[in-house]
């Protein structure tokens, strides 16, 4: 008694917990249905019912599908998934496309459509473009789909033949639209691909049918390494006529990559919403290897001053540039104070500022070697760069007025410096004073002068500027 008490309490513990669950799984209203189905049937770009099932009764009976309508030539969505067993489209009259599903044995039936997409045999998925809205054998632009038990290719005709008479296909699909929606995997192909110096090229198409004006990325692999990533979003009209998913969803790229010899390279359709990413096609590429160095020239020196000097060249490579190096030392150091300088590279040329405050600011000889490398590890080299740092002022002593006159005067004065002098100048102030004394390693070279614009006379702190005169050598 006790058994049958304990196996009595576990039965009905269990039909509790099936109640329990059928409760948690709400059924979809009428409406809900109606709206999913417009929703698939039109890849959510509107439309409505105009007339439902068992809508009118006609002279051959009731109504015996649901009539949808958005706009003549609008693309129509299977509303199930499963196998075309009809496409009759003929040049007038009442066209007929026939969908058989397999799984819960029914045909979905969509009439007054043209511009088919899918043919006889062929195996399409929910939401997958099928054909357009039209107007064949019937007046107005709309699409009638009914629900048949068994594979038929034919739609009903009259109520009062029972082999013609439809079921409520609401029940049918509900069952459809309550499935849980797992989305569509992304899907395209590639067309074609190939394998250059240090590159592979890859061209093909690719959408979500979730979200059909996405586009997507494409991911391309070589073992677990992602070597490149590019947009579908080029022209592909030929894919737009098959699946009804817009134009731009092909893609074209070409990928720099470091491998060479043949490799195994795999190439993604990254999904969008739900679903999951689809592996297009995995080919195996020989991929050329690249012995070709870079090139250096027009190398350049610019803004040389006590604080440092900027290199520039120009530099290439048939596969392209990864960087270039400017390795700096100072010559009291030697190459133990050699810094790897790394350059900026733009537009084909590589710039670098070497800056003395990097060595404490130390006078003397510099010098700079150039080294670009490519992406495929060639290196070239540059040398050698050789600047002389001059960081100590010169000395200005013994300044002299003399020959003082109306037509002028003479200033002359000593200048040394621990390296070849340039010029001497004065202020070019308001003063306007002494033009030019050259001094070459210390030897005194004078120039009779006065101002540019007159006499100067000089008296505490006034300047007086009287007329123009011509320098006197």
């Amino acid at each position: 008694m006790k058994k049958t008490r304990k196996s009595f309490l576990c039965l009905l513990l269990f039909a509790v917990c099936l109640i329990g669950m059928s409760n948690n799984v709400s059924a979809l209203t009428k409406k809900e249905v109606q709206q999913k189905m417009i929703s698939v049937l039109y890849g959510n770009e509107g439309g409505n019912i105009s007339c439902d099932f068992d809508g009118y009764t006609t002279t051959s009976g009731r109504h015996e599908g649901i009539d949808f309508c958005r706009a003549n030539g609008a693309v129509i969505h299977s509303l199930t998934s499963g196998t075309v067993i009809r496409a009759n489209n003929p040049t007038s009259g009442l066209s007929t496309l026939a969908i058989y599903d397999s799984i819960n044995n029914k045909t979905v039936l969509y009439l007054h459509a043209t511009g088919y997409k899918v043919s006889v045999n062929q195996k399409v998925t929910q939401g997958q473009a099928i054909a357009l809205e039209g107007t064949k054998g019937t007046s107005s632009a709309h699409t009638h789909v009914e629900v048949r038990n068994g594979k038929q290719e034919y739609a009903s005709k009259s109520v009062n033949d029972p082999v013609l008479d439809n079921e409520n296909p609401y029940p049918y699909w509900e069952k459809i639209f309550s499935i849980p929606d797992e989305g569509n995997n992304s899907q395209g192909m590639i067309d074609s691909y190939s394998g250059g110096v240090q590159k592979i090229s890859i061209a093909g198409w690719a959408f979500d049918a979730d979200q059909p004006n996405t586009a997507l990325e494409i991911h391309v692999y070589i073992g677990t390494k992602c070597v490149g990533t590019c947009i579908a979003n080029k022209e592909r009209p030929d894919v737009n006529n098959v699946y009804g998913v817009g134009n731009n969803h092909g893609f074209d790229a070409t990928f720099s990559v470091s491998e060479s010899g043949e490799n195994l390279v795999k190439i993604y359709a990254i999904n969008v919403g739900r679903g999951e990413n689809t592996l297009l096609q995995s080919i195996k590429i020989n991929i050329l290897k690249d012995t070709e160095k870079p090139t250096i020239s027009n190398v350049q020196i610019t803004d040389h001053s006590k604080n440092g000097y900027t290199i520039t060249c120009d530099v290439s490579d048939n596969v392209g540039i990864n960087k270039v190096l400017f390795p700096t030392w100072n010559d009291s150091e030697g190459t133990a104070s050699a810094k790897w300088l790394e350059g900026t590279v733009s537009g084909g040329k590589a710039t670098i500022r070497v800056n003395v405050s990097d060595w404490d600011n130390k006078e003397g000889i510099y010098y700079t070697d150039i080294y670009a490398s490519d992406k495929s590890g060639n290196e070239a080299c540059y040398s050698r760069i050789t600047r002389y740092i001059d960081r100590t002022p010169p000395t200005i002593s013994e300044v002299k007025v003399t020959s003082m006159d109306v037509d002028g005067y003479t200033v002359s004065c000593k200048v040394t410096d621990n390296k070849t002098m340039s010029r001497v100048q004065s202020p070019h102030g308001p003063e306007k004073m002494i033009r030019m004394i050259l001094i070459r390693h210390g030897k005194q070279i004078q120039k009779r002068a006065e101002p540019r614009m007159g006499i100067t006379i000089h008296t505490g702190s006034t300047f007086q500027i009287i007329t123009k005169k011509r320098v006197h050598t």
